[in-house]
């Protein structure tokens, strides 16, 4: 497999349930996770994810998109670790819906961004013990519909992590101390920049010791006291920042590709000053899409996690950018006008669908759906179109790749 790389745009903060703009980031989840597969890129996430990531159990639920088929092809992928869901080092639980129990058992938890039915804080929570005792039973006629189908996701998810989990697997490493310093970077480095309101908050948020200062959800907690909203807003993007920072550490130290494109400005200029030169922005490359002018899209069809199996599965012995896999991404991906230039789709992520006439009709695309496009047109390299058997870059294009690929260290 290639090198792990770990997407903050899947944080699962992000992706709750809750979560006004859950659904943007589902689909650029899903997006990031199929062109980094299509790339030889490995995505990887913690254990938590594995049962508390709307997405991931979105991705693995029945009625995903076109069905059983899809999701079974997404949990083709994880149970062959193209895509990793590291379960963490202590011997148990032993699986990915043991772990889930656990969680579900353990007040420590109050807030679930995958199920919110179960938070403590909601005067008609659901019964966290009675749901683990119907699922352990496989009595799941005697739960709610949406818990029991959120509950099969998870049973599939798991069946797959653990088909991936062998003796020789890498295990989720312990955090420690880890989100607790690096949240004190932050606080050291929004005093540098004069930020000192963000910085005394970050600072509180250190101040709450090795334990709590290190539970993303005691954080939470002690940021809902604070009274100045425009501070609070950029104060918790920081510490989210810093949770997928040391989540990346954790899971084999991956790459941690970090989303900056939706944060305040005294935010963003914080974690640029205190990210890892090896991390990758994922707005490097986010562009708007045009009008789909002078394109030829009559024929595009959505891009599947089927599409992506069959891929992944010729290419598995190809290293990650192989020239192999950037010559066969043209059937994959469709030509479209990004800002100016000639950029890549991938198809149905981007919003564009063809209509019954064959003409393309457009939906409208939020930018957190469409920023890949300029990374697709990086990362193929600026294909001439059709069956490419060799890269044509121009000056741009090649400046844009070399980039990226500086980036993920995979430049000679």
């Amino acid at each position: 497999m290639g090198k792990n790389i770990y997407f903050g745009a899947l944080d699962t903060a992000r992706t709750a349930i809750l979560n006004a703009d859950s659904s943007d980031y589902i689909s650029l989840g899903e997006a990031k996770l199929k062109l980094a597969v299509l790339l030889g890129l490995t995505p990887v996430f913690p254990q938590t994810h594995g049962w508390d990531s709307a997405a991931l159990l979105q991705y693995s639920g029945t009625d995903y998109r076109a069905g059983q088929d899809e999701s079974e092809a997404f949990l083709w992928l994880v149970g062959e670790g193209f895509i990793r869901i590291l379960l963490r080092q202590r011997h148990t639980p032993k699986s990915l819906l043991e772990a889930a129990f656990a969680g579900f058992e353990d007040e420590k938890y109050a807030y679930l961004a995958a199920w919110p039915e179960f938070n403590l804080g909601d005067p008609n929570k659901a019964d966290r013990k009675a749901f683990v005792a119907a699922m352990r039973a496989d009595k799941r006629g005697d739960v709610p519909p949406p818990l029991r189908k959120r509950g099969l996701a998870l049973l599939r998810l798991s069946k797959a992590v653990q088909k991936a989990t062998k003796p020789h697997t890498p295990r989720e490493s312990p955090r420690g101390d880890l989100l607790r310093k690096e949240i004190e970077t932050a606080a050291g480095a929004a005093k540098l920049l004069g930020e000192q309101m963000i910085a005394d908050c970050l600072q509180r948020c250190v101040d709450l010791g090795s334990e709590d200062g290190n539970r993303r959800e005691k954080i939470d907690d002690l940021l809902g006291k604070f009274r100045n909203e425009s501070s609070l807003l950029q104060v918790r993007q920081i510490t989210d920042a810093c949770f997928n920072v040391v989540a990346a550490k954790c899971v084999g130290d991956a790459l941690p590709e970090l989303t900056f494109e939706d944060f305040g400005e005294r935010a963003r200029a914080v974690m640029q000053q205190t990210r890892s030169q090896a991390s990758v922005l994922g707005n490097t490359f986010a562009g708007k899409i045009k009008a789909p002018q002078g394109a030829h899209l009559e024929d595009l069809k959505p891009l599947t996690w089927s599409n992506v199996r069959a891929f992944a599965e010729k290419h598995r012995s190809k290293e990650p950018f192989h020239s192999d896999r950037l010559v066969d991404l043209p059937d994959l991906i469709a030509s479209v006008q990004v800002e100016g230039m000639e950029g890549w789709l991938l198809p149905l992520i981007g919003g564009f669908v063809a209509s019954e006439g064959g003409r393309v009709a457009t939906k409208k695309v939020s930018s957190r759906r469409a920023v890949l496009l300029r990374g697709v047109l990086a990362l193929t390299g600026g294909f001439g179109g059709g069956k490419a058997t060799h890269l044509v870059l121009n000056e741009k294009q090649y400046e844009i790749k070399n980039r990226w690929l500086d980036l993920l260290c995979l430049n000679e």
